[in-house]
């Protein structure tokens, strides 16, 4: 059969397939090339793809697309919905202030048909009108993705004056303070802001009691000044399944946590940087004070994954809700050349244990990835200074649950603190290794392991040589 023959339906299936490659689109230039070609095959080809049905092939438009193809893509779309992009670093500074200026005529005339809104708007890419076009009335906006450069200036916090009421998604990387606390349907908030914004961030989420979504990460070239308090009154957000948040202030985040409920959590994840003391210790509210969030129901998790790197440890847990936690250390690498008082040891204990020790839970599979040897050797990491047979006998004796362990990596500390006492993982019934090379290369390690095999687990499982 003639491609042109098709019944519609099915030829509006095959567009759609091909328009599905994100390869082809991931780009404006890539998007327009995929495009345009479908209008240049032949007439009847040409004729259907500007039929009224496919009307939404045309809606999607990049303003640093040339001005004639903007308007021509504006004209097919039939005055439909659009999903409107700009990646000002895209269009060059050739002609600057002109492009400005279309960019800002195009979104004060069409803002009204805008159903989704992505800008990305650099340094001196941002004129007076550009920015005014972000506080028009936005009736049909669902999502909205803004990034902007460190120098960009705004008019104001209250983007669309509050007046987006269809507006569900919202992403945001700004070092500006903003106020979306009238835009009361959405659902899904990620926020890139300067940790001194979190104050502003709590007192809006007490009015955005439908998200679902929250992520908040701080700016890692952040300000060297101590973020305000957090006031104390309570957030709740009984909608919220899923939390994230990186790179804030771990006594500022253990606060605003604390002040939050979210009875219906599933996802949490905490990406934290070690801070130090003025000691130059480790200092995280989140390890060593009571866990700020501690969901109402337990967390129930069947498998816990450990992944130890030189400049790095992370936690992860499934089950609802799923929990994970990563601590990054470069910030104590160079302080010390061995752990005095075992401070280090105690810190990283007490970093393994917190599901157990203060969330209660009792998985029965543990995964142990130990990467810290794995690579050329870090002798400035925490993690390299520390006796690692006495960091698993603590963690081991408080996770009595565990019956499947898989260890890969490393294993020489692990294997040892196993086969040396029979209490430590009591009911383990299964273990899997996977030995990289390089990681066992003693006769002493390989009787290790085999002793290992023989005394504690009735399914064992070994890859690799590592000889």
């Amino acid at each position: 059969m003639c491609f042109n023959a098709l019944p519609h339906e099915l030829f509006l299936e095959v567009i759609k397939h091909y328009m599905s490659d994100p390869a082809e689109t991931v780009t404006a230039q890539k998007r327009l090339a995929h495009t345009l070609v479908l209008a240049q095959i032949d007439h009847l080809f040409r004729e259907r793809v500007l039929s009224p049905s496919c009307q939404d092939l045309w809606s999607t438009i990049h303003l640093q697309w040339p001005a004639e193809i903007v308007e021509l893509y504006l004209l097919r779309s039939g005055g439909g919905p659009l999903s409107v992009f700009l990646k000002t670093m895209e269009a060059g500074t050739k002609k600057r202030k002109l492009k400005q200026k279309r960019w800002a005529d195009f979104l004060r005339t069409n803002m009204c048909v805008i159903k989704h809104l992505d800008l990305c708007i650099s340094n001196k890419q941002c004129s007076p009108e550009l920015a005014e076009t972000l506080y028009l009335p936005a009736p049909i906006l669902q999502s909205l993705a803004l990034a902007l450069g460190a120098k960009v200036e705004l008019l104001g916090p209250y983007l669309f004056l509050g007046n987006a009421p269809n507006l569900t998604s919202v992403y945001i990387s700004s070092p500006l303070p903003f106020d979306l606390e009238d835009l009361l349907n959405i659902r899904v908030l990620r926020l890139r802001l300067l940790p001194q914004h979190l104050p502003r961030v709590a007192k809006m989420l007490t009015n955005l009691t439908n998200i679902e979504e929250l992520s908040l990460i701080g700016y890692v070239e952040d300000c060297s000044s101590r973020p305000p308090e957090i006031p104390a009154e309570r957030i709740s957000l009984p909608s919220c399944k899923a939390l994230y948040f990186k790179n804030l202030d771990s006594e500022s985040l253990h606060h605003f946590l604390s002040i939050i409920d979210f009875p219906s959590l599933e996802d949490l994840a905490i990406h934290e940087k070690a801070s130090l003391g003025d000691d130059t210790w480790i200092i995280s509210r989140l390890m060593w004070g009571e866990f700020p969030c501690i969901p109402t129901h337990l967390i129930t998790p069947a498998a816990v994954r450990f992944e130890l790197n030189p400049d790095q440890i992370y936690i992860t847990a499934d089950g609802v809700p799923s929990y994970t936690y990563s601590i990054g250390l470069r910030p104590a690498f160079g302080w010390f050349e061995y752990d005095r008082n075992d401070r280090y040891l105690a810190t990283f204990e007490t970093l393994l244990t917190i599901l157990p020790n203060q969330l209660f839970a009792e998985p029965r599979e543990l995964i142990i990835n130990n990467n810290l040897y794995s690579g050329p050797p870090q002798h400035d990491s925490p993690l390299q200074m520390i006796d690692h047979s006495i960091l698993w006998q603590y963690v081991f004796a408080s996770y009595k649950s565990i019956e499947k362990l898989c260890v890969s990596g490393s294993i020489v500390a692990v294997a040892g603190v196993i086969y040396c006492s029979q209490t430590h993982l009591p009911l383990l019934s299964e273990l899997h290794v996977e030995i990289e090379d390089g990681n066992l290369v003693s006769d002493s390690d390989w009787k290790t392991l085999s002793a290992l095999c023989q005394s504690r687990a009735s399914q064992v499982f070994i890859l690799g040589r590592g000889r």
